[in-house]
């Protein structure tokens, strides 16, 4: 009998410092920047400091590069006992491993209040916060006050001298909560500088098994495996989700009221749950107590074609795992650590000419939401994301198969043949239910009207007295709400390309016309969930066991054990990977059930070493002079080569006209999936991997009216071969392409890789060893996959450089 103990630590840490806060560079930059220390980190010595954002120079590396500091230590600490017992023919083994697992992370990271110049008209390169009615609005800058000023620098000038003039138009800042769950209480900058979160999980494991002799031949694996992956949970009490679990809002409280405008239930709010919170008898989701994982095994050596030449082996087995097992608790903290109502970021706009100075800027700014209860998100806000967990949540599983005939063909060399297989049963994944409404609120019939020339009610209403600047006003002087709709410019070019996810998401969250965000829905009068089902958010998305997977494979391997210093190997791989990906119809599902991007279907390897016969005790040169010995014996030559087919590639087509991932082509045409192939291209600098197809105007474009000019803003393309055939055109308005995902196999990649070594004996236990590696010995290049987007006109094409350039390197090393 052996009792085995281990005890481990693993600790992962990240420092990711600003300039003030970093112990070697901390001391000059506060004083340069005007900062001292504070009670929760530095400040100006007005007080609370801040950043500037300019206009024209937004996040630029001296004023605003990023906006904080942020750092986490991840221990993950592990006890694990294990007993052996052999008796008999039986050889009993069985243990338990205890691990526990924390992400102690801290940010503070967009807490500095940042003062935003302007007025500024356009969100920039980031998409920050804008308010073009806020601060002064600049006059007298035109073309006609400015002789020689051209017309496309007239904004440039007047966001230059807001700028220049420091002229103030919104203060931004940032809130968070002080770690007491029972005692809601929002802090500024100065009180709560770094913002902890410290989320835990603890996992357990105990196995037994039993590896039986049951003859000289027959040999028996038995087991089974108990795992359990505990629920996440903060250690101040701060792990939220929405109440009750329920992310349906104002639409109900399940998937039954999914697609259903009307408001039939009440605003989201968020509440903290788990150990240590105001509600520790509900989890994040539940306890999952069942993950029993049985194991089963044989090895047999056939008794036939000769003793011990033939040996059939062969297992199942199950292995469960953890949502965020082995200490990956930065996903609990993206998805759950950021839910909005946890996090407020406010926005002071201003028009006052007592705060349009950066002199006069007073902090913290009113906005601020009050202590005491967690504050419910508007449906005037529309911008944050929140994920929330299935209750029903369960530990993922696979199931594992294989089965190997292994055969001795001669001495030394071996035949293995093997099938292995696994299955992924419950795997976790993400459905947005925010995906647009576009069927049964009749809007994509009204767009369909309105990109065929028709007037659609739906829009009327909607629109009814908005004015859109250079058209006119919905109702008035007979403007349509379709119309205006075809010629505005947001709009008119999604509506030409049958983009009906991006026209849905612009009607539900742009505030253009009303102020307000959701304004155009409420001015027709609609309820707030008619495109989506939680307009609190920009998407609502729920994680739970809706994805599985299966990986099939033949592999092959012949191998030459080591023998008058020569050993090789050669392996072959048929695969194939299929698996849930991407989210292209949340309501079908089915859709996402494709090869997987980690597939390839053939995979060959072989490597080699040979020790070359040269030095004393080889076949040649054996009795040479010393000093010729020592040059000639101990040379090692070796290589290894390989093969393996391309990734899986999707052909797009545009948007997804649910607003999911792209949108894919249909198959009109012969597209087999063998179709790609590398040649030489006519534009210089590329590759052609689909060679002899063009691209024309997609016969969709006759179903775009002229109406309003309307069809001119279509840009669909269709696939033809030489002969002018179409292959693949877009597919009918508000439809998913028949394609699919992952239709194409891309280029392989090839490598030859080379490697010599010399052993120089310098004492009994001292080896120098020099070695060269000579890798794509042959300078091949492997290209990257081509642009697959076919209304590109790169379509078809592989982009330099490819990878793969020959390299040589030199090591050397003493062993002792």
């Amino acid at each position: 009998m052996l009792n085995e103990f281990r005890f481990g630590l693993r600790r992962g840490r990240l420092d990711n410092l600003q300039a003030w806060d970093h112990p070697q560079t901390g001391a000059d930059a506060r004083n340069y920047m005007g900062f001292v220390a504070g009670p929760g980190g530095p400040e100006s010595l007005g007080g609370t400091p801040f950043r500037i954002n300019t206009v024209l120079f937004e996040h630029n590396a001296i004023i605003n590069e990023t906006n904080g500091s942020v750092g986490n230590t991840s221990p993950l600490w592990t006890y694990a006992d294990n007993i052996s017992w052999t008796r008999g023919a039986h050889g009993f083994k069985g243990g338990a491993e205890f691990r526990y697992g924390n992400g102690d992370a801290w940010n503070s990271d967009e807490i500095i209040p940042a003062v935003q110049l302007g007025p500024r008209t356009n969100a920039g390169a980031l998409g920050d916060y804008y308010c073009p009615a806020c601060g002064i609005p600049i006059t007298g800058i035109s073309t006609t006050s400015i002789p020689g000023l051209h017309a496309l620098d007239e904004q440039r000038v007047r966001d230059l001298l807001a700028d220049l003039s420091g002229s103030v138009a919104n203060i931004s800042q940032a809130f968070s909560l002080k770690p007491d769950p029972k005692n809601i209480t929002w802090l500024d900058y100065p009180n709560y500088y770094k913002k902890y979160r410290d989320f835990h999980q603890n996992e357990w494991m105990a196995f037994f098994k039993d590896d039986w002799k049951v003859t000289n031949d027959l040999t028996l694996n038995l087991g089974v495996r108990w795992e359990w992956f505990g629920v996440p949970y903060e250690a101040h009490g701060m792990m939220a989700r929405p109440k009750d679990g329920n992310l349906f809002g104002l639409s109900g409280s399940s998937f039954a009221d999914w697609y259903k405008p009307g408001e039939r239930g009440t605003l989201t709010t968020t509440e903290f749950v788990g150990k240590y919170s105001p509600n520790p008898a509900t989890p994040l989701y539940n306890n999952d107590w069942n993950n029993f994982a049985p194991a089963v095994g044989f090895s047999w050596s056939l008794p036939w074609f000769g003793t011990n030449k033939t040996v059939l082996r062969g297992g199942y087995g199950v292995n469960y795992q953890g949502s965020f097992a082995g200490g990956g608790l930065l996903g609990v903290d993206i998805n759950v650590g950021t839910a909005p109502g946890v996090n407020h970021y406010a926005n002071h706009p201003t028009t006052k000419l007592s705060e349009l100075n950066m002199a006069n800027v007073v902090l913290p700014i009113p906005e601020r939401y009050p202590n005491g209860f967690l504050p419910v998100v508007s449906v005037t806000e529309r911008n944050q994301g929140i994920v929330a967990f299935d209750i029903h949540q369960r530990s993922p599983y696979a199931q594992n198969f294989n089965l190997e005939l292994q055969r001795e063909l001669v001495r030394n060399l071996t035949l293995e043949v093997r099938y292995v297989a696994t299955k992924g049963t419950k795997l976790t994944g993400m459905i947005n239910i925010d995906s647009p409404i576009i069927v049964e609120n009749g809007l994509m019939e009204a767009l369909r009207t309105t990109r065929e020339g028709g007037d659609a009610p739906l829009f009327d209403r909607m629109l009814k007295g908005l004015n859109f600047a250079g058209i006119g006003t919905v109702g008035v002087n007979g403007l349509s709400g379709s119309s205006a709709l075809r010629r505005f410019s947001s709009t008119r070019a999604n509506i030409a390309n049958g983009n009906l996810g991006g026209v849905a998401s612009y009607l539900n969250t742009n505030s253009s016309f009303t102020g307000v965000v959701g304004g155009m829905l409420r001015n027709g009068g609609l309820p707030e969930n008619f495109i989506v089902a939680n307009p609190q958010y920009s998407s609502a998305n729920i994680s739970a066991n809706m994805n599985n997977s299966t990986y099939h494979s033949m592999q092959s391997a012949v191998t030459k054990r080591l023998s008058h210093g020569f050993t090789s190997q050669m392996t072959y791989t048929w695969s194939r990977s299929l698996g849930t990906a991407g989210n292209i119809d949340p309501r079908n599902r089915q859709l996402n059930k494709s090869l997987l991007t980690t597939h390839r279907t053939h995979d060959i390897r072989m490597n080699g070493t040979w020790q070359l016969p040269f030095g004393t005790g080889q076949a040649l040169l054996n009795n040479a002079p010393g000093w010729v010995s020592r040059v000639i014996e101990g040379w090692q030559f070796g290589g290894i080569a390989s093969w393996t087919s391309g990734a899986p590639l999707t052909i797009t087509a545009g948007e997804n006209p649910l607003g999911g991932a792209s949108q894919f082509p249909d198959i009109v045409g012969d597209f087999p999936k063998n179709i790609g192939k590398l040649t030489s291209s006519n534009t210089a600098g590329q590759k052609d991997y689909l060679s002899g197809l063009q691209r024309v105007t997609d016969p969709g474009r006759a179903a775009v009216t002229n109406a309003d000019s309307l069809n001119a803003s279509y840009g669909r393309f269709a696939i033809v071969d030489a002969s002018g055939k179409i292959l693949l055109q877009h597919a009918a308005f508000g439809t998913i392409g028949n394609m699919g995902q992952n239709w194409i196999q891309g280029p392989g990649t090839i490598g030859f890789d080379l490697n010599l070594l010399k052993r120089v004996r310098i004492a009994e236990r001292k080896t120098f060893i020099l070695r060269v590696d000579a890798v794509n010995f042959l300078n091949h290049p492997n290209w990257g996959s081509p642009v697959v987007n076919m209304n590109l006109a790169t379509f078809g094409l592989v982009p330099l450089p490819a990878t793969g350039n020959r390299q040589f390197t030199f090591n050397m090393r003493m062993e002792f």
